[in-house]
C-alpha cells in the first residue's frame, strides 16, 4: 500500500489504480424538490412558508453533510497509501469537448 494513482472519469467522479472507484456527486432530492414547489404556491411570510423554507435549508444541510461525508471517504482512503499520484490534464477543456 506504497503507491495508488487517481483518474478522474465520466461515469465515475474518482477512479484509483486499485479499480477503486467513487462516485461523489448527491442529486437533490425528491422532497426537497416537492417542498421547492410547494414554497412557490404559498404566500410569502406566513407561517406555512416560513416552515417550509426552514424544511428547505434542512434538506440543503443534509445534502451538504452527505458531500462532506463523500469527499471525507475519499481523502481517508487516499491517505492509508504512501504516494498518491494525480493525472495531469486539464479537465476544463476536456468538459468543453462534451465528456
Amino acid at each position: 500500500m506504497n503507491d495508488i494513482g487517481v483518474d478522474f472519469g465520466c461515469k465515475n467522479n474518482i477512479v484509483t489504480s486499485e479499480n477503486k472507484s467513487f462516485n461523489c456527486y448527491i442529486e437533490e432530492t425528491e422532497r426537497l424538490k416537492k417542498l421547492q414547489r410547494k414554497l412557490t404556491k404559498q404566500k410569502k411570510s406566513s407561517n406555512n412558508y416560513n416552515k417550509t423554507k426552514l424544511k428547505i435549508r434542512q434538506q440543503y444541510q443534509k445534502m451538504y453533510n452527505q458531500k462532506l461525508d463523500a469527499a471525507n471517504k475519499v481523502v481517508h482512503n487516499l491517505l492509508q497509501h504512501k504516494n498518491v499520484y494525480i493525472q495531469d490534464e486539464q479537465l476544463s477543456a476536456w468538459k468543453e469537448d462534451g465528456h
